[in-house]
């Protein structure tokens, strides 16, 4: 659905736990980190907007993200891409959407509860 908020969960397993650099590569999304490891970030979603995030290679961490329809944005890992999201997944509803426990709505601004 166009113009609304998604919840996109990455777990990092690297050998040695090596921290490496989570980049969103496109200029058609925002993202807020909201949890590391299962632990929702107190703080205001403004305190952590980017896009980049330094994480170890043995965490998961929580992200906001809203794009826009025609967007392409890529996730890269260390130096390759580790993924791509495509804006049309989500305003035609093919992207696969949280329910229940893992449900998060931000409505139309990402604001902590």
């Amino acid at each position: 659905e166009s113009g609304r908020w998604y919840r996109l969960r990455v777990s990092a397993v690297t050998p040695g736990a090596k921290p490496q650099t989570l980049s969103f590569v496109g200029e058609a999304c925002t993202v807020y980190k909201v949890a590391n490891d299962g632990v929702w970030i107190t703080a205001p979603l403004t305190t952590y907007p980017g896009t980049a995030f330094d994480i170890t290679g043995a965490s998961r961490v929580d992200f906001a993200i809203r794009c826009s329809p025609e967007s392409t944005t890529s996730l890269k890992w260390g130096r390759g891409v580790a993924a791509t999201l495509q804006g049309s997944s989500f305003s035609s509803g093919t992207g696969q959407e949280a329910t229940g426990d893992d449900a998060l709505d931000l409505g139309d601004a990402p604001i902590f509860p």
